[in-house]
């Protein structure tokens, strides 16, 4: 159902309900509507984007080239640290 797409108003354009209703939380929040911004945090939280581990630069690096030789890319090492 979010995926469904609907008519902007006073636009030529359509955009997913999942957007839309992202868009008129961000617009109530920005306003200073407190139960808008309760609820944008609430929602970052559960979807873990909060979150403030520390990831070490190399395991990160490590997780991006497992990621990509995953999806079938082939990173060339040239020494230079970016590989």
């Amino acid at each position: 159902m979010l995926k469904r797409r609907i008519p902007v108003k006073g636009a030529d354009r359509q955009m997913s309900i999942r957007e839309a209703l992202i868009r008129k939380l961000k617009e109530q929040a920005l306003s200073g509507d407190q139960r808008a911004m309760s609820l944008q945090r609430r929602i970052l939280d559960e979807a873990g984007v909060n979150r403030t581990e520390h990831v070490d630069p190399e395991e990160k690096k490590r997780r991006v080239l497992d990621a990509l030789s995953r999806m079938g890319v082939t990173v060339k090492n040239d020494g230079g640290g970016n590989g």
